[in-house]
């Protein structure tokens, strides 16, 4: 996986946005925070993963399918 600099750089290049669909995204760090604070509404940590919130499953942060060169 890239360095936690690379990973920004690439989140800010593309606009916060998902380069695929387009929708905004969050920083996982973001995502962490706000469960900190309300982890019955975010419920970032569940389990089953079934069980967390999607829409912050689908608003997280991810480089798993961004190509080299992208």
């Amino acid at each position: 996986m890239p360095s936690r600099r690379v990973s920004l750089e690439v989140f800010r290049r593309d606009g916060w946005r998902c380069r695929f669909c387009g929708i905004p995204i969050l920083l996982l760090d973001a995502i962490k925070l706000l469960n900190s604070i309300l982890p019955e509404e975010i419920r970032w940590r569940a389990k089953p993963y079934r069980n967390r919130n999607p829409a912050f499953n689908l608003l997280a942060s991810s480089l798993e399918r961004v190509r080299e060169g992208d």
